[in-house]
């Protein structure tokens, strides 16, 4: 039988004012604690301190940093099904550490005539809030 284990990516944004530290350390906990997370280290990499789930930051976004956890699973039905949990898990462990996932936020600018100058060109922030 062929070896089907897959290495699952679980992405998430914060947003700038979290701590990203803590986020890091959070995701892989989760992910780490998680039934269908297998531990792929050889016992040279456990001796030399490898962690289970490697966490990365990858992007510094418009709205927010994206990290990704590379997770294995035994195989790509488990790996999917982990990746859900572990989105789920990781709102509920976010909020009650304190780490916001970002939403986007736009700066739209009105002009109330096209003739005027710009002295009459206002700008107006405005957030795009997911309803909850």
């Amino acid at each position: 039988e062929s070896d089907k284990k897959i290495c699952e990516y679980i992405e998430v944004s914060i947003s700038y004012d979290s701590d990203l530290e803590k986020a890091l350390k959070l995701i892989a906990k989760t992910a780490e604690n998680h039934p269908d997370c297998l531990d792929t280290r050889t016992p040279e990499q456990i001796g030399d301190g490898s962690v289970k789930v490697v966490t990365r930051v990858m992007e510094f976004g418009e709205s927010g940093i994206k990290i990704r956890a590379c997770a294995w699973a035994k195989d790509p039905r488990t790996a999917f099904l982990m990746h859900c949990d572990l989105r789920r898990e990781l709102k509920s462990v976010f909020d009650k550490n304190s780490i916001e996932i970002p939403y986007p936020h736009r700066s739209l600018i009105i002009k109330n005539d096209h003739r005027d100058s710009v002295k009459q060109t206002r700008k107006t922030k405005v957030s795009l809030k997911r309803k909850r």
